[in-house]
């Protein structure tokens, strides 16, 4: 959840590159940029995440393919 904000969104996209998490919720046309090392988070279009050199390193996939591939005790990064 995105604070100061009440639910939650459902993520179709997700994709990381340390220090970068990037997600599209179901239907939006715009992703949620979380930079992990300054605890910031950003909205951007889908031209701004393909035209940036940062976030063109983040490959994205389906949650469901995400999910599957992560440990649950390992640390990512």
């Amino acid at each position: 959840m995105i604070p100061h904000e009440s639910g939650g969104l459902i993520i179709d996209e997700i994709g990381w590159h340390q220090p970068l998490i990037v997600a599209r919720a179901i239907g939006s046309e715009y992703w949620d940029a979380i930079d992990t090392s300054e605890a910031r988070h950003t909205r951007i279009s889908d031209a701004q995440r393909k035209s940036d050199s940062g976030y063109q390193k983040v490959e994205i996939e389906p949650v469901t393919k995400a999910w599957m591939r992560l440990q649950r005790n390992k640390r990512l990064w």
